[in-house]
């Protein structure tokens, strides 16, 4: 997260952001970013007040140091909380008119500014979908295909399906146990709502 800002401020205003881990410098205005446990699933929130930026979001345990240049030390696309990236780039495309439209730079819009003004805003945002998947290389095959991957929030958190399942509906319906959705008088119900009929 904190690179990607970096990049895309870069790219604003030629200016380079420091990251810093830790306690923030004395005279700054920081854009902080936290992960945050209580955040729900796939939740993404930033807000921009007099003291700074705050970026935050629920990420799973860190594991290993990101290199910019190598696409190999990116997070994962699929099965992995990214909570903090997710929210900064809703805070790049919200509140700094980023848009990722293609694979490299030269294809995305970064609004040129000497200095870049920021309204103060709190902005929360839940998608509604747990899967976002367009049918790229998974994994990518290079830095601009997982960039764009990342940018543009491609994500599995759930089982996925790609064939029609209604076969396992009509064969197992009325044997299995447990919550799961049927049909009954033409409606579409829960489990323990049919039984309880």
């Amino acid at each position: 997260a904190a690179l990607e800002i970096q990049h895309a401020v870069k790219k604003m205003s030629g200016a380079t952001l420091p990251v810093v881990y830790g306690s923030v410098p004395a005279n700054t205005l920081p854009i902080r970013i936290i992960s945050d446990n209580s955040c729900p699933v796939g939740e993404t929130f930033f807000t921009i007040t007099s003291d700074g930026v705050t970026i935050k979001g629920r990420d799973d345990v860190d594991f290993k140091k990101v290199d910019y240049k190598k696409f190999s030390t990116f997070p994962a696309i699929n099965y992995v909380l990214k909570g903090t990236l997710d929210s900064a780039y809703d805070f790049l495309e919200s509140a700094c008119g980023v848009r990722y439209y293609s694979l490299n730079d030269d294809e995305c819009i970064y609004p040129v500014q000497k200095n870049i003004v920021l309204k103060k805003q709190t902005a929360k945002h839940r998608p509604s979908m747990k899967n976002e998947r367009l049918f790229t290389s998974n994994p990518p095959k290079n830095r601009e295909m997982a960039l764009l991957q990342l940018r543009w929030r491609q994500t599995l958190l759930t089982g996925g399906v790609n064939h029609n399942t209604w076969s396992i509906y009509f064969r197992y319906y009325g044997k299995a146990k447990g919550r799961f959705y049927g049909n009954v008088d033409g409606k579409i119900k829960l489990s323990d709502e049919a039984s309880a009929k």
